[in-house]
């Protein structure tokens, strides 16, 4: 990832908000010759080589893997698993996690030559043929699919919602419908939530009086991206601006479905066409921002965000977020502040929030007070929480309170051992008080666990300071 998703990233998945969106038919007002020539050009990035020190041991490897994944550190715990891999070629579990994980970081090809592999070592897994299958749906080769989905087993529920899926793309609504009817009340819960999605599209198409098939197609595309299913739901967008080059929506879903994939400036085109045919639409707006974000052009990033702010976008809290986010990246800390502590007046149950509100008054600027009364508020909202010890304790430090900093530091450990931050804290802590043998153990310890991300690149810094005194 590059130097900004490393903090935004698993934001801007966010299907969440996307459900809100309402997709209408398209209005015969809108003109249907837009000028296409002047979008913007914005240049791409290459995503950045994570150099990071892995440990030998296989439960350790697995042990990160799994800790990156949860932390959507996608490159990181790939990583870990491939060189776990190493060392037990033949794992058929972790080949595959290993194609889960190329999956979310939408590398669809090597996942499926991950697959592949395992098929070779067992040929007759079902489980692993579906994910083939899914593979085959990233790539858009939606013939593959159909072919090898048709062979499985008809009683598996996850053939059945494949099969669900390749009738929409085939435009056989009603076929599908009957499909995901039985879905939906299936023991399955989360495919029976997908399933109703795709019921609750096809139901709303039905509200219109003579409603148009490429509105139909537009709902569901929508229901696939909702679904995860993003690069079956592009195609048949495609076909729908073909044919009604002016529906805003199906620009937004389009444009929405890119974001999901990591391809920022088709992101990028999609929504300024959603824009030119309104440019006071909310999502529009904070698609648009989260696009530039991803393609590394904060300036425009924040105005398209701030527009949306404005617009009214829902919910506020994703706004607030990302706009803190997008103010400390361009050093403008006291705004940054300000949204952070926003939001946990309003809703405190993100740690991490509480994390950069902490980080930003200690660092930044320099109110080592207010830290403290922010890092309180943590530990009450999540009591026994081993984040809620360290960001006492590393605010204590920061007043020079080190006695009683370091009774909050060591009950944080003792509640998690592996925690990075509180070891990078406990080193800072020594080091501020000259125990600088100490300091050193805890940052060798911190950049160890933190494995390439800011904590251990931070407790990196501060170890190779230390020596040279």
């Amino acid at each position: 990832m590059n130097k900004y998703l490393k903090i935004s990233w698993t934001i801007i998945i966010i299907g969440s908000i996307f459900i809100a969106i309402q997709v209408f038919s398209p209005s015969p007002q809108q003109n249907d010759n837009l000028d296409l020539s002047n979008l913007p050009e914005v240049q791409k990035t290459q995503e950045e080589v994570i150099d990071i020190e892995l440990p030998e041991n296989y439960t350790e490897l697995i042990r990160n893997g799994d800790r990156f994944f949860a932390e959507g550190e996608f490159k990181i715990a790939l990583k870990n698993y491939q060189r776990a891999l190493s060392l037990d070629p033949q794992n058929i579990e972790l080949l595959t996690t290993i194609s889960d994980t190329q999956l979310k970081n939408n590398q669809a090809n090597e996942a499926k030559k991950t697959i592949q592999k395992a098929l070779e070592i067992k040929p007759k897994s079902l489980e692993l043929k579906l994910k083939l299958v899914q593979s085959y749906f990233n790539l858009r080769e939606i013939e593959k699919a159909k072919e090898l989905i048709f062979q499985l087993d008809e009683d598996n529920l996850q053939v059945q919602n494949y099969k669900g899926i390749i009738l929409i793309l085939a435009g056989e609504y009603d076929q599908a419908e009957k499909t995901f009817k039985k879905l939906s009340k299936s023991e399955d819960q989360e495919l029976a939530k997908q399933a109703q999605k795709y019921l609750n599209a096809k139901e709303l198409f039905t509200y219109f009086q003579e409603g148009e098939e490429i509105h139909l197609k537009t709902l569901m595309a929508k229901a696939l991206s909702e679904n995860e299913q993003y690069e079956a739901a592009i195609p048949l967008l495609f076909s729908v601006i073909e044919e009604k080059l002016n529906y805003r929506d199906a620009w937004i879903v389009l444009g929405y479905s890119y974001l999901n994939t990591g391809k920022n400036q088709d992101a990028i085109d999609a929504l300024t066409q959603a824009l030119v045919l309104d440019d006071e639409k909310a999502e529009t707006l904070f698609f648009l921002g989260l696009s530039y974000l991803a393609n590394e052009d904060i300036n425009k990033a924040i105005f398209y965000i701030e527009k949306a702010e404005k617009a009214g976008f829902q919910p506020q809290e994703q706004v607030q977020l990302k706009l803190g986010e997008l103010y400390t990246i361009k050093e403008n800390y006291d705004q940054a502040a300000s949204k952070f502590e926003n939001l946990l007046s309003s809703n405190p149950d993100s740690l991490n929030i509480f994390v950069r509100a902490v980080y930003l008054n200690i660092d930044k600027i320099q109110n080592p007070t207010k830290a403290l009364e922010i890092a309180k508020s943590s530990l009450i909202a999540h009591p026994d929480s081993a984040m809620g010890y360290n960001l006492i304790g590393w605010a204590l430090t920061a007043k020079g309170e080190y006695e009683l900093a370091e009774n909050y530091l060591n009950k944080a450990l003792n509640i998690d051992p592996r925690l990075d931050a509180a070891n990078l804290n406990l080193g800072w802590l020594y080091e501020k008080k000259g125990v600088n043998m100490l300091a050193r153990e805890y940052y060798k310890k911190a950049y160890s666990l933190g494995q390439g991300n800011e904590i251990s690149k931070r407790a990196s810094q501060r170890f190779n300071g230390l020596k040279e005194i």
